[in-house]
């Protein structure tokens, strides 16, 4: 969820979405992905980003959890803080923004791949 402070505006007209983030929003360089991203980005519901995360407490039952972390930049070092030393969970860096499938589809994909029992 994101904090009152640090929502985005929304869609003049529609107050119920959000425009959709730029490329330098997100830190993208590669050419090839910006323009992926502009090509397919649309407005998105406001509650996606306001709306509270309501947890069951099943994550318990996963007996495989991974976290995987772009660095670049890094936003959600909180989480990645948080984790990294429960061994319940295997970590992972790569050197990309948020868009790893689109930066790094090969190390992503080696990676979803151990992951399968």
């Amino acid at each position: 969820m994101s904090p009152p402070d640090r929502r985005p505006a929304t869609v003049p007209g529609e107050d119920w979405l959000v425009a959709p983030r730029t490329s330098a929003g997100f830190g993208l360089k590669r050419p090839d992905v910006i323009a992926l991203l502009e090509a397919k980005s649309t407005p998105q519901p406001l509650a996606t980003i306001t709306q509270p995360l309501q947890l069951t407490g099943g994550i318990g039952r996963i007996k495989k959890k991974m976290y995987i972390l772009a660095t670049e930049p890094a936003r959600f070092t909180q989480f990645y803080d948080k984790l990294k030393d429960n061994p319940g969970w295997t970590m992972h860096t790569l050197a990309c923004t948020h868009f790893i499938q689109l930066e790094m589809p090969d190390e992503l994909t080696a990676i979803l791949l151990k992951a399968i029992p």
